[in-house]
């Protein structure tokens, strides 16, 4: 079983990588937030170089018989080149570093990566949770596969990856939770895949990886208790990871952890922002922001959706979170001319028990 969940850890990650090649390297124009200021982005050719580590090192734990010591070089090169761009913390690449340093270190990889597998179900079905899911993401993910489906699908469908979740915990409902699982990401992938909207191939591999984790950990391990994944009589490291994927989570509530390490992809709740720009900065701007600049029922200004340029360039989600949108607006602002060619609009979305939020940025309060 640790061989094949091995492998199968390392080639979505390969997959993963392979497919946002922009996100890991410096050359665009799609700015990095690294996370100190003092970083400055890895120098070309060198950032060639580490992606290409990351990409050998990720074949060489599949083949190998004696993977520790790969793993660990693996995970300490990924760790560094991440901290040098927070956009790099995908929900994708912190949930298959979390597994794979449970294959190199954990007395009880198999149950780690259970827990992990859990905890994402669940809170991933509780993020989507809300109206803006079931009226907007909902039909959107369908898209040629809206018409099939009944609208009542967008309500049951966070409560199915929930019960995905929890099902797998349990012995009696394990088996059906595994093949409800199955179901849910080949739906998933006939919906934005390449014979659905062909988008955000990033998140295939995922799909494809989670259906995996379904039948090399779950299926047929009718023996393995609840206890034995949430909270073993030892381990240090998956108490470590109950924290991480099990409890921090909830704190996204209230937006003191991040969505993105949270679960919270096509959630619908998460904090988002658009930066307002006026024809004559437009006119200024590289063609990869002006792809993504439309019309605004504002004359002589467009609106640019940053979740639409972080796509088209990174070909990954943008990291949904305030600290990543005043970095990008800090960079739109170095084509200005005078502090009225942009505003930055940051909307904080459902954090619990208050009201939605509004706050707007022009450069001089940017640091710009």
């Amino acid at each position: 079983m640790e061989r094949w969940l091995r492998i199968a850890i390392a080639g979505a990650l390969f997959a993963g990588l392979a497919l946002s090649p922009k996100l890991w390297l410096t050359e665009r124009v799609y700015p990095a937030t690294p996370v100190w200021a003092i970083l400055r982005p890895i120098p070309g050719p060198l950032d060639y170089i580490l992606y290409g580590m990351l990409l050998a090192l990720l074949v060489a734990i599949a083949v190998s018989n004696r993977p520790a010591k790969l793993i660990w070089a693996f995970v300490a090169l990924a760790i560094g080149v991440a901290l040098f761009d927070q956009s790099r913390w995908q929900p994708w690449f912190y949930q298959y570093l979390i597994m794979l340093i449970a294959v190199a270190f954990a007395d009880h990889a198999e149950d780690v990566c259970r827990l992990v597998v859990v905890c994402t179900y669940f809170w991933s079905g509780l993020q989507k949770a809300n109206l803006e899911f079931v009226h907007n993401v909902f039909p959107y993910m369908l898209g040629p596969l809206a018409g099939m489906v009944p609208g009542w699908m967008g309500f049951l469908a966070p409560l199915i990856e929930m019960a995905i979740g929890v099902g797998l915990l349990t012995r009696r409902f394990r088996t059906y939770a595994v093949y409800g699982g199955i179901a849910m990401h080949v739906f998933i992938l006939l919906a934005v895949g390449p014979l659905g909207q062909n988008s955000n191939s990033v998140v295939w591999p995922w799909n494809i990886a989670m259906i995996c984790f379904l039948l090399i950990l779950f299926r047929g391990q009718t023996e393995v208790s609840a206890r034995e994944i949430v909270w073993p009589r030892e381990g240090v490291y998956q108490r470590v990871v109950l924290v991480l994927f099990g409890i921090l989570p909830a704190l996204s509530f209230f937006n003191l952890w991040d969505g993105y390490l949270s679960s919270a992809l096509y959630s619908g709740v998460r904090n988002s922002a658009v930066i307002y720009v006026t024809d004559g900065l437009k006119a200024r701007l590289p063609k990869e922001i002006v792809d993504h600049v439309y019309a605004s029922n504002k004359p002589g200004t467009g609106i640019l959706i940053l979740r639409d340029w972080s796509m088209s360039e990174l070909n990954a989600g943008i990291y949904p979170e305030p600290r990543i949108y005043k970095s990008l607006g800090r960079f739109v602002c170095t084509y200005t001319r005078d502090d009225s060619e942009m505003k930055l609009w940051i909307k904080q979305t459902n954090v619990l028990f208050s009201e939605d939020r509004q706050v707007s940025y022009d450069c001089p309060a940017l640091g710009k």
